[in-house]
């Protein structure tokens, strides 16, 4: 059978850890540059995340198919069995007053 999917690993950093007015001075080129590096390790993490989530809706693709395929194939297993059963012989059935 397939394998259940595995959760996403939070890898976004808190935007506390990224506060500008905490973590960056906010004055001049400096506090403009800290911002800046802030704002794209915010993007990185960002498609990093994006990317995993993409990795993991792939994944739940490829068992929807996987599980679509299964159900399809017990469908007609049940219906073949269905069939055998009431085509069997006139002479296994019980009579009426059973």
């Amino acid at each position: 059978m397939t394998e259940m999917p595995t959760a996403v690993p939070a890898i976004a950093p808190s935007s506390e850890a990224l506060a500008p007015d905490t973590a960056y001075p906010t004055t001049g080129d400096t506090g403009i540059e800290c911002r800046l590096v802030a704002l794209e390790e915010k993007a990185s993490f960002a498609e990093d995340l994006i990317d995993a989530l993409n990795q993991a809706v792939a994944r739940q693709q490829q068992q929807i198919e996987s599980l679509a395929r299964e159900l399809m194939r017990l469908r007609r297993q049940v219906s073949e069995l269905a069939e055998r059963d009431s085509a069997g012989s006139p002479g296994e059935e019980l009579p009426p007053h059973y």
